[in-house]
């Protein structure tokens, strides 16, 4: 996640996963969600990532996607986990990545109640969330400051899922989840909004 500048500052926040990792040729494939300045690019894939590794973890990544260059770089702390810096244009990024359970996954891969909490604000509007979120075979509840929260959500056999709830906790009222492993979930707001969020949810 990281924030674009401007006049006023707006949110810039992305989830997604990689595969088929090609040590020889240092490729790799992208799925991908990205709300960024108030636009929502959402399911996008990118076929041939490259990636590089040096001795000592420090990895360079690009890829391209609708006609522009993004560079990263990334360093590893553990086999398939560490942190990732943005170096493409004036949008300052962070994250962190980190392997994923084996699938398939369904909707019934992540039932039961989560400690849900959003990180590192991307920009003062961007709304702050802690609460237990429950998940059950597709129907999601809460108690919010905002109210009782309530909506739906399916998972594809990636992990990559969708949702609908009736209050706009992370921004909107659409999301983007991907799952991690049956107990750790990562969910982004997934509308067009210059005020993005996302929620780290685990139990």
């Amino acid at each position: 996640w990281g924030e674009t500048p401007g006049s006023t500052a707006s949110s810039d926040t992305t989830l997604g996963l990689a595969s088929g990792f090609n040590s020889g040729a240092g490729t790799f494939d992208l799925q991908f969600d990205n709300v960024s300045g108030g636009v929502a690019g959402l399911n996008q894939t990118v076929t041939g990532a490259t990636y590089d590794v040096a001795s000592n973890g420090r990895a360079t990544v690009s890829y391209t996607s609708g006609g522009k260059t993004v560079d990263y770089v990334y360093y590893l702390d553990d086999s398939n986990d560490g942190f990732i810096i943005g170096e493409s244009g004036n949008t300052v990024e962070f994250g962190f990545f980190q392997p994923q359970a084996t699938g398939p996954f369904t909707t019934s891969t992540i039932n039961g109640t989560f400690a849900s909490a959003t990180f590192l604000p991307v920009v003062p509007t961007s709304p702050n969330l802690a609460t237990e979120i429950t998940l059950n075979n597709g129907n999601i509840s809460a108690s919010t400051a905002e109210g009782t929260l309530t909506g739906t959500y399916t998972v594809s056999a990636s992990g990559r899922g969708t949702a609908t709830v009736d209050l706009p906790v992370l921004g909107g009222s659409n999301l983007v989840l991907y799952i991690i492993s049956p107990t750790s979930v990562e969910v982004m707001g997934s509308g067009n909004t210059t005020a993005d969020a996302i929620t780290f949810m685990h139990f």
